[in-house]
């Protein structure tokens, strides 16, 4: 299946401000009444989200009380805002000198350095936040997040279940939580845990994308397109989201409403990869596979380079007739990942489609060794060696092809093939009235009663032999088919009545 790639969403740096004890410092001059309105002031113009005028407000008011924590600590707020980070961590240094005991500023400033990049001091300051204070919670959130984003699965649970039970309502810590199932594939524990932020607000964006995501990975991709719409509908405004709704489209066939969904996420972001990588996948499976090619095509051009890009181009490559470029599709994706059992497969087709039956061998035996019970391969398998003239080992191939899928009527009516190779017409017939059983579609039956019929030519039986001719007449739609089968008859028929 089209495959899924989630994106996290940042965890919003602590902005609004603490409740302050402002240090009142008396003067015969009334600057400190001064100061505490600037201050006032300058908290407003940031709430506002007039920005500069904070900073400017901040920064008289320094000049008025320079050993004030507070006034540091807002006013790195302020720029971290700007995402001005280095100077903001520049505020976070000069408030902790002042006061080295605030978790808040700790925690602000950890979350400067993330916004950077240098995860290890960030790491380093939400910890020291939390020795300071183990309830900040704002601390827990913001490590969980960066455990989370580093990996660190166990300790981004511990520190997110910590604030859970600090904050059993609070529904950032509830997706985050269910975010973290989702990534360790416990996907009905992540439906629990975004169920309950849903109850407690229903309009909770991510919470019903989450859902769509847990949904999506269990398989139950009508649930997922449902999640997923009530995330749209709820705001959220993530092409990923869009993405995630035409990869479940894709995988319930509803090929015009997905290509609709990827078109609508390009837009939103022209450079998405992934957006274009399923949109390829919607338009393959409308069978517009020139439209597919060039969506494949942008999504390899965006990077990072991924071998299903490659690979779902060959294929459409590959339906186009242009096997060549379908071949090095499939040479391409089977670089970045040679155990691509899919990708060794097509190749071998292809290959065998260009002449190279030595090759298309070898690429079938390698998809084999890697995933023996896929009965696609096995079946190529079969008729590689069959095609060499080598029946005995296509038997052996068929005989585990029919361990995994013993009602398969492609492999019984290839080990009829094999046995008829051998010579051997009655194991052969017997294959062939086994998969004449099944519910084939009329091409095959066409195929399998005239290789019956040859079965019987064979064994000196020409009026069975017509019989099963005249029956794949009643089922052969392709001409030169029942061209050949007309002149077989005729011929039999004419050599009876002499």
């Amino acid at each position: 299946m089209p495959i899924m790639t989630k994106r996290e969403t940042p965890v919003t740096i602590l902005l609004v401000a603490a409740a302050v004890l402002w240090l009142v410092v008396s003067s015969a001059s009334g600057k400190a009444d001064s100061a505490e309105e600037l201050f006032d002031r300058a908290l407003q113009a940031e709430r506002s989200g007039d920005l500069g005028t904070a900073i400017e407000l901040f920064t008289r008011c320094a000049d008025l009380d320079p050993e004030n924590a507070a006034i540091f600590n807002n006013r790195g707020i302020t720029y971290a805002r700007r995402k001005e980070y280095d100077r903001a961590i520049e505020d976070f240094d000069r408030a902790l000198s002042i006061n080295p005991d605030s978790a808040g500023t700790y925690t602000n400033r950890g979350r400067a350095y993330q916004e950077k990049g240098d995860l290890e001091n960030a790491l380093r300051d939400y910890t020291r936040a939390l020795q300071i204070d183990g309830d900040n919670t704002q601390a827990l959130h913001n490590r969980a997040s960066l455990y989370h984003g580093m990996g660190d699965r166990k300790r981004a649970l511990d520190d997110v279940s910590k604030l859970v039970k600090l904050e059993p309502g609070n529904i950032k810590a509830l997706v985050l939580t269910g975010k973290l199932y989702l990534a360790d594939g416990a996907y009905d524990e992540a439906l629990g845990v975004f169920g309950t932020a849903l109850r407690l607000d229903r309009n909770c964006a991510e919470a019903a994308r989450g859902n769509g995501d847990a949904n999506f990975f269990k398989g139950r991709f009508k649930m997922a397109i449902e999640d997923y719409t009530h995330a749209i509908e709820s705001g959220d405004k993530d092409p990923d989201t869009l993405v995630n709704r035409c990869a479940a489209r894709v995988q319930t066939r509803e090929f015009s409403d997905a290509v609709s969904d990827c078109e609508a996420g390009v837009r939103l972001d022209p450079k998405h990869a992934r957006a274009f990588y399923n949109l390829g996948n919607a338009l393959a499976g409308a069978e517009k596979h020139r439209d597919a090619v060039s969506a494949f095509t942008a999504a390899i051009e965006l990077g990072p380079l991924r071998s299903e890009y490659l690979y779902n181009r060959g294929v459409s490559f590959k339906k186009l007739g242009e096997i060549e470029k379908a071949v090095q599709d499939f040479t391409a994706a089977l670089e970045l990942d040679p155990r691509q059992v899919a990708a060794l497969n097509n190749r071998g087709m292809a290959l065998w489609a260009l002449g190279n039956l030595q090759a298309a061998l070898a690429d079938f035996e390698a998809a084999v060794r890697l995933q023996r019970d896929n009965e696609d391969v096995l079946k190529n398998l079969a008729a590689a060696y069959l095609a060499q003239g080598r029946p005995d080992e296509a038997i052996s191939v068929l005989q585990e092809a029919l361990k995994v899928a013993p009602k398969d009527e492609d492999a019984l009516a290839a080990m009829g093939d094999a046995w008829l190779a051998k010579m051997d017409f009655e194991k052969a017939l017997t294959y062939y009235r086994k998969a004449l059983q099944k519910d084939t579609d009329p091409s095959l039956k066409a195929r399998i009663h005239a290789r019956t019929g040859l079965a019987w030519e064979l064994a000196g039986k020409p009026s069975r032999a017509v019989q099963s001719y005249t029956k794949a007449l009643e089922f052969a739609e392709d001409t030169a088919l029942r061209d050949e089968l007309n002149k077989k008859i005729s011929s039999l028929r004419s050599a009876e009545g002499k």
